[in-house]
């Protein structure tokens, strides 16, 4: 069974336990480089916006080579995992959440790789999901699943629009998930709201010459809004 550790939690899920504000946060992971298959969760937000954001924003999560160099660094070490890929992102104000201009759903994330001050992404999407713009009126939960391969790591994500009454629990019941954990599979959560599973996409990483990926990191480029982050889980599944 997958061991499930949490970086960082609030009491309940309720509260912002990390603000970002054009940074990023990186945790070892207790596990170190000694996985195959690993899962990344986070329960965020917007701070509370009723506008567009503009100047295609960034959110990154996944692994990254230590903390001295993670994303947010003048140089990155090594970093694999998924980033947000829309140029503005549009306030739906019925909605109280950002979605991609024309889309319905939300907004697209890619698989990536970041090396250097180099951003690599696959160029086929993953999937995309909306983006609450209130904490107050909801949270995203996505999780980010890293397969190691050579040199194509397979990435995929699972997420969910908004969970209203989002809790720890959750996030870390889904990041092993309802079948036993073997395989990402979208389901119905607790809170009742649909998961949608991706399509898992491949980018090339080299962790002999690039550093071993032992820690998770998130990173959010834009200084208006914040990021708000209430939740950060892994887990090894393999």
């Amino acid at each position: 069974m997958a061991t499930v550790e949490t970086i960082s939690r609030s009491i309940g899920g309720g509260n912002i336990i990390l603000s970002l504000n054009e940074g990023g946060v990186s945790r070892f992971m207790g596990i170190g480089n000694d996985w195959n298959t690993l899962r990344i969760g986070v329960l965020f937000s917007t701070s509370i916006r009723t506008t567009d954001i503009t100047g295609t924003p960034r959110l990154f999560i996944g692994a990254c080579s230590g903390t001295t160099n993670p994303l947010g660094a003048a140089l990155t070490d090594n970093f694999v995992g998924v980033v947000s890929d829309h140029a503005t992102w549009t306030f739906d104000d019925p909605a109280d959440a950002f979605k991609n201009t024309g889309q319905t759903i939300g907004m697209q994330f890619d698989a990536c790789t970041f090396v250097g001050a180099g951003l690599v992404k696959n160029a086929t999407a993953i999937m995309q999901i909306a983006v609450s713009a209130a904490p107050t009126t909801g949270k995203a939960m996505i999780i980010a699943e890293i397969v190691k391969g050579s040199p194509n790591f397979s990435i995929n994500t699972l997420a969910t629009r908004f969970l209203i009454a989002a809790n720890d629990e959750i996030l870390r019941d889904e990041l092993y998930g309802a079948t036993g954990g073997a395989t990402l599979t979208a389901f119905i959560p607790k809170n009742s709201s649909t998961n949608t599973l991706g399509t898992a996409r491949t980018v090339a990483v080299d962790e002999d010459a690039n550093g071993v990926l032992d820690a998770v990191n998130i990173y959010w480029d834009e200084g208006d809004p914040n990021m708000e982050i209430f939740s950060v889980c892994y887990a090894r599944i393999a």
